[in-house]
């Protein structure tokens, strides 16, 4: 049986007070010393001070904030099972080390890992120094040294503990895989896998493959689950800071979780929180086409109990998505089935050129317009939210968002999910997310924008059938045709919108998951502002990301939840414990 808050520190006491009684006769420098390691010698001697001493002594009253009693304990307590949760936990249960797993979702947990492709960026043993100099190059800097260097270290022993743990997975070629940046300083280094279903050669399943077998695995090796019990706040020792346990809720009951060795955050990151979206990252808003229970829990979590804070700027974008109304989440993988398309501010004007390439995890960049003249009417930003417009055209060449293998329409059932668009597009038209007209002008104004004008719209739509019937766009430079990925021949891209009914839908940039948090070092320490480690508190996974100032490799976030899963569940697991 474990022992109460009480007992141990009633035990650390009197082995305190039998030291002091060894110790005569102390130096002044010993004293002095005495004083200052911890902060804790001085305030243990001043909590001793008011316990009784006697025949019967009085146990000394827990200090203020430690539970009375523990619910449940382990070495290692991670918080979330996403894909850094589950490295985590694995690697701490091959240390030899207990781990309790409490997760936010009510059942099954996955996090964002688990409806994404898999795909992991990795590099070779001999490489290491040129990849970690690209990912130093990719963050300004903002990033250390030795952080990249020990991402770099990991991610080239990725490929080795999949195999050692008999998970498939394929190297990628052509336009996906490695580095964004290819011009960049060591960018040659790096290469991309995806995780594959076990006997297929089938892109975009990784992410569940992998959750399905670190389920399996870690309760084959008895690893307790705590689904449905989100994590509220770190346990902090009042006089040695370290982070020993937390408080969750489960079943509308506060507990008291003991963490022997450590606390490891892998709680996701704040996609799904609205307000910290506007408060950290520029453009806003962007809607969330990720995981529904990722809303920055564990970023406060670790700022109450002192932790810095950085790379909350950056993101890994999803391209476009449209919202059902009173729906936290949007669709992801939006196709054009069609060329015949434009996208137009709430003014009725275009805005960029469309090009596909907005699909891509920075695209939220191009819709950073704003109207910075003084005399502005409306704050928002000019092309959030925008609006899609096509004809009969598009409509009948295939679903605005075709099956997906990926996203919120993969949400297991009862996670809050969303239903799988409709092939013809009909359904959603019923429904009203696409609006339908006759004529532009009539679909201006079903439309309902007040600031949009149907004349405007109409000659916008005017123009840009000009500029397909002369094969140029002067305006945007929209390609007159467009080779997609994988595409042996180029196809019409400049395409009039001639052919009635009309359309239209409400659109946003996109967001998967933002990609930063609380500041770590290279042990997977979480840090406070000073650069110091707070004791027994670490971190993995996109919470409190290595990647800074832009996502700049494909499956970066598969690459920290590796790397510093990996690293973050070896250096809990061999914390001593604190009782």
């Amino acid at each position: 049986m474990a022992e109460t808050a009480d007992q141990i520190h009633l035990r650390r006491g009197e082995a305190d007070m039998g030291s002091v009684k060894r110790s005569a006769k102390i130096t002044r420098r010993e004293f002095v010393k005495g004083m200052t390691v911890g902060g804790a010698g001085l305030a243990a001697a001043g909590m001793l001070a008011g316990c009784a001493q006697g025949p019967t002594p009085t146990p000394c009253p827990t200090p203020v904030g430690i539970p009375e009693k523990w619910d449940k304990e382990a070495d290692v307590v991670v918080l979330g099972f996403g894909g850094a949760g589950a490295v985590t936990a694995v690697t701490v249960v091959e240390a030899g080390a207990k781990v309790i797993v409490l997760e936010k979702a009510p059942h099954t947990g996955g996090g964002a890992s688990s409806i994404s492709g898999g795909f992991i960026t990795v590099t070779d043993p001999d490489k290491v120094e040129d990849a970690a100099t690209y990912l130093y190059t990719a963050c300004f800097g903002l990033t250390p040294k030795e952080v990249c260097r020990a991402w770099a270290e990991e991610i080239a022993k990725t490929p080795d503990w999949l195999t050692q743990h008999g998970i498939e997975f394929m190297k990628l070629t052509g336009p996906f895989g490695g580095a964004d940046f290819k011009n960049f300083p060591g960018a040659s280094a790096l290469w991309s896998i995806d995780i594959v279903p076990p006997g297929e050669q089938v892109m975009n399943k990784g992410g569940r493959v992998f959750m399905e077998w670190a389920a399996e695995y870690l309760k084959g090796k008895g690893v307790e689950f705590l689904f449905g019990t989100p994590a509220k706040e770190l346990i902090q020792h009042p006089e040695t800071k370290e982070i020993i346990g937390v408080w969750a809720e489960s079943g509308g009951n506060r507990i008291a979780v003991k963490a022997k060795k450590a606390v490891v955050l892998c709680t996701g990151g704040f996609e799904a929180n609205e307000e910290m979206i506007g408060n950290f990252i520029r453009p806003a808003p962007i809607k969330c086409v990720g995981w529904p229970f990722n809303t920055g829990d564990g970023i406060k979590m670790a700022q109450k109990v002192g932790a810095d804070i950085w790379h909350t700027n950056i993101l890994a974008a999803a391209g476009l998505t449209f919202v059902p109304p009173n729906s936290v989440l949007g669709y992801w993988g939006m196709g054009f089935p069609g060329p015949s398309y434009i996208w137009v501010t709430r003014y009725g004007k275009r805005f960029t050129c469309e090009n596909p390439s907005w699909t891509m995890h920075r695209a939220f960049m191009g819709f950073d317009i704003w109207n910075w003249k003084e005399d502005q009417t409306d704050p928002r930003y000019l092309a959030i939210p925008f609006y899609l417009i096509f004809d009969e055209k598009m409509r009948q060449a295939g679903p605005i968002y075709g099956p997906a293998t990926v996203g919120p329409t993969t949400i297991p059932e009862g996670l809050g999910g969303l239903e799988p668009w409709s092939q013809d597009n009909t359904k959603e038209i019923e429904k009203g997310w696409i609006k339908k007209a006759n004529t532009i002008a009539e679909l201006a104004a079903a439309i309902g924008e007040p600031t949009l004008d149907p004349a405007v719209l109409e000659e916008t739509i005017k123009r840009y059938n000009e500029y397909c019937a002369n094969g140029e766009d002067p305006e945007f430079g929209r390609p007159k045709e467009l080779a997609g990925m994988g595409a042996a021949q180029p196809s019409p891209n400049l395409v009039p919108l001639d052919t009635p009914p009309y359309y239209a839908m409400q659109m946003w940039p996109a967001v998967y998951s933002t990609c930063g948090g609380p500041r770590k070092n290279e042990k997977a320490q979480v840090l406070d502002p000073m650069g110091n480690p707070i004791p027994r508190l670490y971190e993995a996974g996109v919470i409190g990301h290595s990647a800074a100032h832009v996502y700049s490799t494909f499956g970066q976030n598969w690459a920290e939840i590796m790397a510093f899963g990996r690293i973050a569940g070896r250096n809990a697991a061999a914390e001593k414990p604190w009782s």
